[in-house]
């Protein structure tokens, strides 16, 4: 008896629910990044991050500065 093997379309739908439910997770614990975390999550200086930012290369820190991590894995996810 051979077992079915998922197709990639099974494996990609299945990765994009997991993404979604990890995202809503964090959105409902409201974990946040502050600068720091940010800076050494993507590796750049201060200058670049608000570049990034101000393209819209990256989600928009709240009033306190800091990321909600939701809006970064939903952004990661995008890219």
């Amino acid at each position: 008896m051979s077992a079915v093997l998922p197709t990639s379309a099974d494996l990609m739908t299945e990765m994009k629910q997991l993404r979604e439910q990890v995202a809503m997770l964090c959105r409902m614990q409201g974990k946040m990044l502050t600068r720091k975390q940010m800076l050494e999550r993507y590796d750049v200086c201060n200058s670049t991050l608000n570049k990034r930012v101000a393209a819209g290369q990256l989600p928009t820190p709240g009033s306190d500065g800091r990321w909600l991590v939701a809006e970064v894995f939903e952004y990661e996810a995008r890219r």
